[in-house]
C-alpha cells in the first residue's frame, strides 16, 4: 500500500510540474503569490527530496523571476 501511495504522489507531482511548465509557469493567470506558494512550498521540496536538482534549480529560477516581476 505504501508503494502505491508513493507512486500516486510521484505521478501527480510530475503531472503538476509538466502542466505548469507547459503553461510557461503562468499557471492560468494565477496570482503571483499563489504561483510562488505552489512552486516554493509544494513542488520544490518534493524535487529536492528526490534529488531532481535540475528541476529544483529551474523552479528556483522561476520563483525568483516571479518575485522580481513585482
Amino acid at each position: 500500500m505504501e508503494n502505491l501511495n508513493y507512486e500516486i504522489l510521484h505521478q501527480s507531482m510530475w503531472n503538476m510540474y509538466d502542466e505548469i511548465k507547459k503553461s510557461n509557469f503562468q499557471m492560468d493567470g494565477m496570482e503571483d503569490s499563489k504561483r510562488v506558494e505552489i512552486l516554493e512550498f509544494y513542488l520544490l521540496p518534493y524535487f529536492v527530496k528526490y534529488e531532481e536538482y535540475e528541476i529544483a534549480n529551474e523552479l528556483k529560477k522561476q520563483i525568483l523571476a516571479i518575485r522580481k516581476s513585482h
